[in-house]
């Protein structure tokens, strides 16, 4: 048996699909491990049941350092990335192979050495009419201009709702939708409406960056994957506030989403967030959703 030296990143990524994996991780000291199901499972335990892995298992080890460098260098191709990675030790990107897939990709540093986590995109971009009875009442939120967060933690479906509400305005009005985030995770085409993504830290500096241009682009709703500032929630209020629909992802900390962004608010002077607030929708990892509508009093 042999270590990593001789694999390519795309192999294991391509056995993604084979197995039903969700996520391919890579760090020193252990075979390459999976997520099948919900659970961590590695190579030689997919061996078991699957010939293409136990092909590759039986030919692999445990990966060493210099295995996991070599693949995350074969992920790492633009300076901006290796850069990114030793400015912050952490580096975002996409990796499109050709006939197998999309993955969402982070690089990262530990004990020493370089980890990586894989992320396998869907092609299919989700339904809202898959999504439960509660999606009447975020369609009456989308009905006027304004904003409207998406609130939950990391792993709640956030970005798989945000591409959701997308495809169905798509589908269903005649409109010029701008999406940002970091990284493109769905991939929409135009169908009635005409759809332009930009990738922040790619086609676009910052969310800010994004918002501020889309006020010359002739935009009717902004699709933001992150509200990552202060300036960029009061420029997303201040969009709002020209009649665009803006529909912004937070993640969740204590207190009320809504009642956070009416602090920064008043502290910023000149917007007025209880004018445009239409309401937030809550998600949780167990798959429960909430939504609340903007109270009337403001």
């Amino acid at each position: 048996m042999i270590n990593g030296s001789t694999f390519g990143i795309d192999i294991l990524l391509n056995l993604m699909g084979k197995v039903g994996a969700s996520v391919l991780h890579l760090t020193a000291g252990l075979p390459p491990v999976y997520r099948v199901n919900g659970e961590i499972r590695s190579l030689p335990d997919l061996a078991r049941v699957n010939p293409e892995a136990s092909m590759l298992a039986r030919q692999m080890d445990s990966l060493r350092p210099e295995d996991v460098g070599r693949m995350a260098n074969q992920l790492l191709t633009e300076d901006r990335h290796r850069r990114t990675l030793s400015e912050t030790g952490t580096a975002g990107l996409v990796r499109s192979i050709p006939g197998v897939g999309r993955f969402r990709v982070s690089v990262y540093n530990q004990r020493g050495s370089l980890a990586v986590a894989c992320h396998a995109l869907r092609d299919q971009v989700p339904s809202l009419g898959d999504m439960g009875d509660w999606v009447k009442d975020l369609l009456v939120l989308l009905e006027t201009p304004g904003l409207v967060l998406v609130s939950g933690p990391a792993g709640s479906g956030k970005t798989t709702l945000l591409a959701a509400v997308v495809d169905h305005v798509n589908r269903t009005k005649a409109r010029h939708i701008m999406v940002l985030e970091n990284p493109i995770e769905y991939l929409h085409t135009h169908r009635r409406s005409m759809v332009n993504q930009r990738q922040v830290g790619e086609d676009v500096g910052s969310y800010f960056d994004g918002l501020e241009s889309a006020m010359d682009q002739d935009v009717d709703m902004v699709v933001l994957g992150d509200m990552p500032d202060q300036k960029t929630v009061i420029r997303a209020i201040a969009a709002a506030e020209t009649g665009k629909l803006v529909i912004g992802a937070v993640c969740a900390t204590p207190g009320k989403p809504a009642e956070r962004l009416m602090e920064i608010a008043r502290g910023a002077g000149g917007v007025s967030l209880n004018q445009v607030f239409r309401g937030t929708v809550f998600l949780d990892k167990d798959h429960s959703v909430r939504i609340e509508g903007a109270r009337e009093d403001g």
